[in-house]
């Protein structure tokens, strides 16, 4: 979802940064009120093979969040500045669509695109030793490698049903959806993944979605 949109520049350095490079941003878990509203989001989640896990990226140059085929889902500092203060619907739609990717294999199913797979679950088979340090250099390869337009759309209404299940509003999308609409905007035509809906498109499927359930 956020692999495409990116403040002010169509790709940060950060994400082209070499692995050496990548590992040295600061990794860290979240604060008290992420991490309620993340375990709230998880309390309905399907895939009980894993172990979901919050952490917060120190980079404010990418409005951005990933996730990781064993659970671990990142949210970038830039993202979390760049939503309305307070706005607990819009930051629950971000993480809800980022444990959607998980919940339906999406990483997995990259395996046969490129070998994204590969590359996270040798990372992973590490061991949780350098667990954050390590972390960064993953995820930029996921933010840069980014998901089809199928994979992002299943992700948004999945997202949204676990949301409505956990009680948060499924209107927050529309905030979320709207501040990249105003990205894309800026950007003119410069889009970083052309392959994937744009804000436009995937903010109609959300009304629509409202609309069909009395939102």
């Amino acid at each position: 979802m956020w692999k495409k949109i990116l403040a002010a520049t169509a790709l940060s350095a950060a994400l082209l940064a070499a692995p050496a490079q990548a590992q040295q941003v600061r990794v860290y878990r979240p604060d008290a009120h992420l991490l309620n509203i993340f375990q709230r989001l998880i309390g309905n989640n399907s895939r009980h093979d894993i172990q979901y896990e919050l952490y917060i990226q120190d980079d404010e140059s990418s409005v951005n969040a990933y996730s990781l085929p064993d659970g671990k889902v990142v949210l970038l500092t830039g993202l979390l500045n760049a939503l309305p203060p307070g706005d607990d619907n819009a930051l629950a739609f971000v993480m809800a669509h980022e444990i959607s990717h998980v919940e339906l294999h999406h990483v997995d199913r990259l395996n046969t695109q490129g070998g994204l797979t590969n590359l996270a679950l040798g990372w992973l088979s590490r061991g949780q030793g350098n667990a954050l340090q390590g972390l960064a250099g993953v995820g930029s390869r996921v933010l840069t490698s980014g998901y089809s337009r199928g994979m992002e759309v299943e992700a948004d209404g999945h997202g949204l049903e676990l949301m409505r299940q956990a009680n948060y509003n499924p209107r927050g999308a529309i905030t979320t959806l709207q501040l990249f609409q105003r990205m894309e905007a800026n950007n003119g035509s410069a889009r970083l993944f052309p392959s994937h809906p744009k804000a436009d498109n995937r903010l109609q499927d959300v009304q629509n979605y409202l609309q069909e359930r009395g939102y």
